[in-house]
């Protein structure tokens, strides 16, 4: 669960950033700023809490989604250098 809500966090203040990037941009729904920013501190408390009651899962958590950073680099940053015989097998 650890990992989830670091992602949730992440994507709420994501909301938020293009929000103020974009500010003039079309949505289908505009709610006051207050409610994301206190999902995400909602979010950081239990965060802190999790670490606090287990450690080890939470580092264990977060190991396993920093795997995903060469894995994205591999097959989606890279993805046009890859060779022909290596496309066939991504789709491609």
């Amino acid at each position: 669960m650890f990992a989830n809500w670091v992602w949730y966090a992440f994507a709420v203040a994501g909301l938020i950033y293009w929000r103020y990037k974009f500010p003039d941009m079309e949505r289908p729904m505009k709610i006051n700023l207050i409610i994301p920013f206190f999902f995400i501190l909602l979010c950081l408390i239990l965060l802190v809490f999790s670490i606090y009651s287990q450690p080890m899962e939470c580092l264990a958590g977060f190991g396993i989604s920093l795997i995903g950073i060469p894995v994205y680099y591999m097959f989606i940053y890279y993805a046009d250098k890859h060779p022909e015989s290596c496309k066939g097998l991504m789709g491609k």
